[in-house]
């Protein structure tokens, strides 16, 4: 596994904390970009943070997952932008997502 990178967090996002995991991304051999971690506390509908250069997908992407035990949708765009649609901000897990960049 490539070491993970500690985005800087924005519009209020922060870390869980405790025992759960940070908020990362690395890009593997193969050029996907794999995004984890447990945030909280931001601003829904802004930025958690942005990927750079490199690290972004061809076109805008959605994915499934959980935030306080409801299913949300999170967005990433061509500017690498990281977005929440809902309103969901106790806590989001960024699990599992993964997309090939550009």
């Amino acid at each position: 596994m490539q070491d993970r990178i500690a985005p800087t967090l924005l519009n209020g996002w922060v870390n869980y904390g405790g025992i759960a995991e940070t908020c990362g991304y690395y890009k593997d051999e193969f050029g996907v970009v794999r995004i984890s971690g447990l945030t909280k506390l931001g601003m829904v509908g802004q930025p958690i943070f942005n990927l750079p250069v490199g690290y972004r997908p061809q076109s805008k992407q959605g994915f499934k997952t959980v935030a306080n035990r409801d299913l949300v949708t999170v967005e990433i765009d061509v500017d690498g932008n990281v977005i929440v649609l809902q309103d969901s901000n106790t806590w989001l897990s960024l699990a599992n997502i993964s997309f090939k960049a550009i």
